[in-house]
């Protein structure tokens, strides 16, 4: 083999390894993206002060992908909007499956017990659908925003179905 035609394998075979690289990343960051990490956008304050207006998140999603994990109290969790599935909404998990949820004089109660969460502001009954003490159906969970007093939550569209969730967040990025 003369130098040139190995300076020519040496060329191919180099090429053949760096698109190799790059394939074999794609595929990775796909399959991440898909069943295990994924970052979202907030343009709400529904959040605030944890999470601010604008911020991104990463969720790790993929205790979510069979639908059957439950998250646990005070996560914060991403699912689907019931109303328009494009969109994905965010708050936080105050009661599980089979947990009774009252509001009482500005404060959430969950089975008989105040949850200290002043920070998030005055917590008030705003829908005449849901019916306060609220038991969490199987197989759902009750939500709210941090920012008790603008957020539409499980006061507004109950329990969000579990099935419906997409992600815990692991990380704000505000």
């Amino acid at each position: 083999m003369s130098d040139k035609e190995s300076t020519k394998s040496s060329w191919l075979k180099t090429t053949l390894e760096m698109v190799g690289v790059v394939v074999g990343t794609v595929l990775v960051v796909i399959v991440l993206r898909t069943y295990v990490i994924d970052n979202y956008y907030v343009p709400t304050d529904s959040m605030t002060p944890t999470v601010e207006t604008d911020a991104h998140l990463i969720g790790f999603k993929l205790p979510f992908i069979f639908g059957n994990s439950t998250p646990d109290y005070d996560d914060i969790i991403t699912f689907k909007d019931r109303t328009d599935p494009s969109k994905t909404l965010v708050k936080r998990v105050i009661a599980k499956p089979g947990d009774v949820v009252d509001i009482e004089y500005g404060h959430v109660v969950v089975n008989g017990e105040v949850k200290t969460d002043h920070e998030y502001g005055r917590t008030t009954r705003i829908s005449r659908d849901i019916v306060f003490p609220y038991t969490v159906p199987e197989n759902t969970v009750f939500v709210l925003g941090d920012n008790r007093e603008n957020s539409s939550d499980s006061r507004v569209f109950g329990g969000v179905p579990i099935n419906t969730i997409t992600s815990k967040v692991i990380h704000i990025i505000n």
